[in-house]
């Protein structure tokens, strides 16, 4: 599953600022698109055009990760969505539409905030 951009909506300010306080200096976004829709914009890693064993697309769009350095003091909006993260991350999070809207909230960029 990934965070839901309707749960981020219903979040009171307050919890928002806990989970913006909590992701600054402790996460990366990464942004991973489509080979033919990257822009020079740093942070983005373009993913090869083919098809999936299943004979889909590779992607349809772009994909947005949040990748977390350290979970103490995770607030509960996020805990429940931490998957399992390669080193030196603690936990990768998945969400297009909430993290779009995390990142204009907190004024995050792909890349380290």
């Amino acid at each position: 599953m990934a965070i839901k951009l309707n749960d981020w909506n219903y979040l009171s300010t307050a919890d928002k600022d806990a989970v913006i306080a909590f992701l600054t200096r402790n996460c990366k976004i990464d942004l991973e698109s489509p080979a033919g829709q990257v822009t020079n914009q740093s942070g983005v890693y373009p993913i090869a055009d083919g098809t999936t064993s299943g004979g889909n697309p590779m992607k349809y769009g772009d994909e947005y990760r949040i990748y977390i350095n350290s979970l103490n003091n995770c607030p509960p909006f996020l805990q429940g969505e931490c998957k399992t993260a390669p080193s030196p991350y603690e936990a990768r999070i998945g969400g297009n539409e909430a993290i779009v809207a995390i990142m204009r909230y907190g004024n995050f960029r792909v890349g380290n905030n």
